[in-house]
């Protein structure tokens, strides 16, 4: 959605912006106890040194290493087996940061570690629907933690229902694969202003920036608008992927952990139940099920 004023990190923009909102939480991020309650980031341990379970020297705990603690993650399986992760070091990070400054377990705090990223997430969703004027809306979530508290989330925000994406953990990178590469010439005429000399002059500074991106002139598009303004866009067109379904056969699953790459079209299972590929991991809670649709990704629902 497009809003008619936006903001970029906080400063305002008086131009049409994409209606987004964000928040500081990944998997890095940094957990710790905070009055009685618990502060999720926004600083995080990245990808080096990581979550304490990574056991690459990080000792501080993180959304990780709670998703491990509460069985949402398989130690074996992260990054297809490449990496085996340390529950106890999770639990030693975990411990410290949460359950003894709070009285809890280290199984209580995760779930407390847990409930909190999904409040942030869910308040980050709520605000953005506020300015969007309401009304109906889908839930998809990607990254390869974000199926981890997906049903959490969607309950906060009152839906019954939300997609989880086989290409999740990939799917910001996939998506600017597939995206035109565009640039952009604005400029307010002034009074008795040559229209034509300004386009003249916006499609060479465009084409210059394109072929700086290694375009030439034969691979640019270009469309132009005047008026008020003069906009020039020049963009260069990228394959069209185009993904093919496959026929869905309807089949409950019995195993409480589904192997993504082994599941057909159709295949369901009712939570709860944790659904985990070499680079994705979904936990259907219980109270909720999953289906797998025609596309290989995942749809949790809530069961009636």
């Amino acid at each position: 959605m497009t809003v008619e004023q936006g903001d970029l990190l906080g400063v305002p923009l008086r131009m049409p912006w994409t209606l987004l909102h964000s928040e500081a939480v990944g998997g890095g991020s940094v957990v710790r106890a905070s009055g009685e309650g618990i502060a999720l980031g926004p600083d995080s341990q990245g990808a080096y040194p990581g979550p304490a379970c990574y056991d690459l020297g990080g000792r501080l705990a993180t959304l990780t290493d709670a998703f491990l603690v509460a069985g949402m993650l398989n130690p074996a399986r992260f990054l297809g087996g490449r990496r085996a992760l340390r529950a106890d070091l999770a639990r030693d990070a975990l411990a410290r940061a949460v359950a003894e400054p709070l009285g809890l377990t280290v199984e209580q705090a995760a779930e407390r570690v847990i409930d909190r990223a999904a409040e942030m997430v869910a308040a980050v969703g709520t605000r953005t629907l506020e300015q969007a004027g309401g009304g109906a809306c889908e839930l998809f979530c990607f990254g390869g933690n974000g199926g981890n508290f997906a049903a959490r989330v969607a309950g906060r925000l009152g839906l019954d229902q939300v997609y989880v994406f086989k290409l999740g953990p990939v799917l910001s990178a996939f998506g600017s694969s597939v995206a035109e590469i565009c640039h952009v010439y604005e400029e307010w005429p002034a009074p008795g202003a040559d229209a034509a000399e300004i386009v003249a002059r916006g499609k060479a500074r465009v084409l210059r920036d394109l072929e700086g991106e290694g375009l030439s002139a034969a691979d640019v598009r270009f469309d132009v608008e005047t008026g008020d303004r003069v906009v020039v866009r020049g963009s260069s067109p990228v394959p069209v992927y185009v993904p093919h379904p496959r026929g869905e056969h309807h089949h409950v699953i019995e195993d409480d952990v589904l192997v993504w790459e082994q599941l057909r079209p159709g295949a369901t299972r009712q939570g709860p139940a944790r659904l985990e590929s070499d680079t994705n991991t979904c936990t259907v809670p219980a109270g909720w099920a999953v289906r797998i649709d025609e596309y290989d990704n995942a749809i949790l629902y809530r069961e009636p």
